[in-house]
């Protein structure tokens, strides 16, 4: 858990990520959740957090960023769910 005094979020895990590589010679693999609501008028909702840490992740080359889509659905009677 990383904890942060700021709004920022990419920024304590673009440090973090720093520290890993500073320790490690491996390659590093960072899966970025992309949430995909089934309808239109709720893809304004979410912040595009996926594109803010993937471009600040891009200068390194031993870190390569997945960006993998996870399907929100909406019930009648529910807020958003993942995975249903």
């Amino acid at each position: 858990m990383l904890h942060t005094e700021y709004a920022s979020v990419a920024g304590p895990i673009v440090a973090f990520i720093d520290q890993l590589r500073d320790h490690r010679d491996k390659q590093i693999v960072v899966l970025i959740p992309v949430p995909l609501p089934d309808r239109l008028r709720y893809q304004f909702l979410h912040n595009h957090f996926d594109l803010v840490l993937s471009a600040a992740l891009r200068a390194r080359p031993d870190v390569v960023c997945a960006r993998i889509p996870v399907p929100l659905h909406v019930t009648d009677n529910e807020g958003p769910v993942a995975g249903r």
